[in-house]
């Protein structure tokens, strides 16, 4: 799968500690860094907000990564975070805890494992 992202999209999956040179096997997905490891897959609302979006702005980018499979379509709102125990998760995650902004309701979004893979493709 290939993947065509306009220069905002690009900006949106690589914010926060996302590391594409972390992705090295097309073949691994997640399992390309440490399975805790969730900021070289992941990245929180504020994030985005850190990366000079308003809400307003990337919701349509971030709707648009999840039509493109950039993005997964997981429902991670403040809400769902609640059930569980940060005390499990690395220390990005545990740092991210008490950032609570959102973009339509959600806060974190997960790459997906096809982009990835064709990221440690190029």
């Amino acid at each position: 799968m290939t993947f065509t992202l306009t220069t905002d999209e690009l900006k949106i999956a690589s914010c926060g500690s996302i590391d594409f040179s972390k992705f090295t096997d097309p073949t691994k997905d997640y399992s390309n860094v440490d399975q805790n490891s969730f900021q070289y897959w992941s990245f929180i609302a504020q994030d985005v907000l850190d990366a000079g979006f308003t809400e307003e702005e990337a919701k349509p980018i971030i709707d648009s990564l999840v039509t493109k499979q950039v993005l997964l379509d997981s429902s991670n709102t403040l809400e769902s975070r609640e059930k569980l125990n940060k005390e499990e998760y690395g220390t990005w995650f545990k740092e991210s805890w008490n950032k609570t902004a959102t973009i339509d309701g959600k806060w974190i979004f997960f790459l997906s494992p096809e982009f990835i893979n064709d990221k440690a493709n190029t």
